[in-house]
């Protein structure tokens, strides 16, 4: 009956275990991504690149070949 008592502690010890291991990684997890905004600030500082692109547009010509629009480089 011994045996039986010390494996019927062991089980409650390894699940104390488990379960606070998951609690300390779940109250991790919390602190990281709600109450601290650092790694929000990297995230979005890494993930929006705002480039303009100028679109490169053909010349345009009316029915007889007369040229009526062209490109011309302009910056800003």
């Amino acid at each position: 009956m011994a045996k039986d008592y010390i494996l019927e502690k062991r089980k409650f010890v390894i699940g104390g275990i488990a379960i606070s291991i998951v609690l300390i990684y779940l109250i991790r997890l919390f602190v990281l991504q709600i109450t601290t905004d650092d790694y929000k600030k990297n995230a979005d500082s890494n993930a929006f690149l705002n480039k303009i692109q100028y679109p490169s547009r053909g010349a345009i010509y009316d029915r007889t070949g007369k040229l009526l629009v062209f490109n011309q480089p302009a910056y800003d």
